[in-house]
């Protein structure tokens, strides 16, 4: 991917023990990234505007979307609820409706990994990849 024909996207996969919480239309809270933007900066940036107490920090998953798209996930605690988010199970994550394959993928593998608190780092693209471990919790 060449660096003039790249777009970053920056989402954030949210949890507060009980739930995975999600946009209305079913993806994670994303936002594009400028250019000349750090992706953390952007995503803390976008999370503050829209009134969600969360701080990401560990990088869950890094893939390409598609031809010059690459998305970045990071994992965070929900201090609160927000306004907007609708709040899906993690024991069930797998059986959940989720519009895009990648981000139900994720989440299934979310729901496999916070049961065995063994979590890990994805990266490759929207239909295959490898999971790297990183550790607990």
């Amino acid at each position: 991917m060449s660096a003039t024909s790249s777009r970053t996207r920056a989402s954030v996969l949210l949890d507060d023990g009980c739930c995975v919480f999600l946009s209305e239309a079913g993806d994670l809270p994303t936002v594009e990234v400028p250019p000349d933007r750090d992706a953390l900066a952007a995503l803390r940036d976008y999370l503050a505007a829209q009134g969600i107490a969360a701080e990401p920090d560990v990088v869950y998953a890094i893939y390409d979307e598609g031809p010059g798209t690459r998305r970045l996930v990071f994992r965070a605690h929900l201090a609160a609820p927000a306004a907007g988010l609708v709040a899906k199970p993690i024991h069930g994550l797998s059986a959940s409706p989720v519009p895009d394959p990648a981000v139900h993928s994720m989440l299934s593998r979310f729901e496999t990994e916070f049961r065995n608190q063994s979590f890990g780092l994805y990266v490759g693209d929207e239909r295959r990849g490898d999971v790297l471990p990183s550790g607990k919790g």
